[in-house]
């Protein structure tokens, strides 16, 4: 199946009872600050890989976890990681701090120090360019691995899971 947003055809010759296929990929905007648009097959976490979490797993109370979001390099005024306690329902505001570019991607980066009590700690991205919001959060299945970009931000537990639990 091909990309989200992808043209796919169908042509049938009667003549020669051949059916045809072609697919036509969806135009990518050029990364621009401020545009309100996002490149968003560029915008990446997948938090089964170390590259974007760290540590991977659960992990114990107090622990510090550094998740990391790419993104095309200017595209992206600002990341917002929230975190909330699905304990509490309280939402927590981090920040992301620019963490480098590589191959045309701008890296994200903030740290959430986990509190000394067992609890899901439940993620999702909110980025901003211009007057545009975006969210990128796990994808319907809630299974972890990559996420999906969301025009309206995802349900209290809608990203990915973080559990600290006491050693």
């Amino acid at each position: 199946v091909p990309a989200g947003g992808t043209l796919v055809t169908f042509a049938f010759d009667s003549a020669t009872n051949i059916t045809t296929i072609s697919q036509e990929q969806p135009p990518v905007a050029e990364p621009a600050l401020g545009d309100g648009q996002f490149v968003a097959q560029r915008i990446v976490h997948d938090s089964r890989d170390d590259r974007y979490r760290t540590p991977f797993g659960a992990v114990p109370v107090g622990s510090a976890v550094t998740l990391r979001l790419r993104t095309a390099a200017n595209d992206v005024e600002g990341v917002t990681l929230i975190v909330t306690d699905l304990s509490t329902g309280v939402d927590r505001p981090l920040p992301m701090q620019p963490a480098g570019v590589e191959d045309g991607d701008q890296w994200w980066a903030a740290t959430l120090q986990t509190t000394q009590q067992p609890t899901v700690w439940n993620y999702k991205f909110r980025l901003q360019d211009g007057a545009e919001v975006l969210f990128h959060a796990d994808d319907g299945r809630l299974d972890g691995g990559p996420g999906v970009s969301l025009a309206a931000g995802p349900g209290a537990d809608g990203g990915w899971d973080i559990y600290a639990y006491v050693p």
